[in-house]
């Protein structure tokens, strides 16, 4: 019985310092979480500051329609009206980029084909 009883005495204290081991593994796991979340704070914090200053972006003024009867003609000033208030009343970082990536009027043509 004493056998039986030094067994699980021993397996316990094994169980116990294996116990001891991951916990500590834990904490150093969480403290470096901490401090991963500590940076990406910092991160967001810094661009929303920066994303303010982008949201400045100049939109191109729409050209006025010439009333020339060319259908390219028509198609590109159709698009111009159609891409210039998506433009407009986008707020999101992907409309800005939109924005300045506006294709000038040589490369309509190929923008829209």
């Amino acid at each position: 019985m004493s056998e039986l009883l030094v067994a699980i005495v021993a397996k316990l204290e094994d169980s116990s310092s294996k116990m001891a081991i991951n916990v500590g593994m834990l904490k150093k796991k969480l403290e470096m979480t901490h401090s991963e979340l500590s940076l990406v704070k910092r991160a967001s914090a810094n661009s929303s500051s920066k994303t303010n200053a982008s949201s400045k972006v100049k939109v191109p003024k729409l050209l006025s329609f010439e009333g020339l009867r060319d259908r390219k003609e028509i198609e590109n000033f159709l698009w111009d009206i159609k891409e210039y208030y998506s433009k407009v009343q986008g707020t999101t970082i992907e409309a800005q980029a939109r924005i300045a990536t506006c294709p000038s009027a040589n490369a309509k043509s190929w923008w829209h084909t």
